[in-house]
């Protein structure tokens, strides 16, 4: 059985890791957690991605932390994996998260967060001339994120029990 080295990936953040490794994440609530895969090159990347678009912010506040936007985030992350030998074209992606942590009626505002964050990693997906390939978003509960960049799969617990596998 390989050994696996583990990258924990925190929020805000994005990590790339290669053969046996092992890119993790927790407490994903309301965030929505980006995964790429080059299958060919049995590497992978993940970024945890807490705000939808570096317009929310100051410019020197994406500038100084690129992963916690997604228009600043997914391209930061597509550059490092390419200059790490990933080829576009291998390249699949899938989304988790985007859980409506406010469902006990807080206001539309707060309900409207992950949908705006599901909504603004989608385009920069599309925009980087990518498709996303399978998701597991929405619903009232938090998730954890176990991502296998040598095989690509995706193991998500959720907090109501459930384990989803993409």
């Amino acid at each position: 059985m390989p050994t696996y080295k583990e990258v924990e990936v925190k929020t805000g953040e994005f990590r790339v890791a290669r053969g046996n490794g092992r890119l993790l994440t927790r407490g994903v609530g309301s965030c929505v957690v980006v995964c790429v895969w080059d299958h060919a090159r049995t590497m992978g990347g993940m970024a945890h991605i807490p705000m939808p678009s570096s317009v929310a912010g100051t410019r020197d506040e994406a500038l100084r932390a690129p992963g916690l936007f997604a228009d600043t985030a997914l391209p930061e992350l597509i550059r490092l994996m390419e200059r790490e030998g990933a080829c576009r074209p291998n390249l699949s992606v899938r989304l988790i998260g985007a859980g409506n942590m406010f469902a006990d009626g807080q206001g539309d505002f707060m309900n409207a967060i992950p949908r705006d964050l599901l909504h603004g990693a989608t385009q920069v997906v599309q925009a980087l001339g990518l498709h996303v390939a399978a998701q597991s978003v929405g619903g009232a509960f938090g998730r954890s994120v176990s991502f296998n960049v040598r095989s690509g799969l995706i193991n998500i617990n959720l907090t109501n029990g459930d384990v989803v596998a993409l």
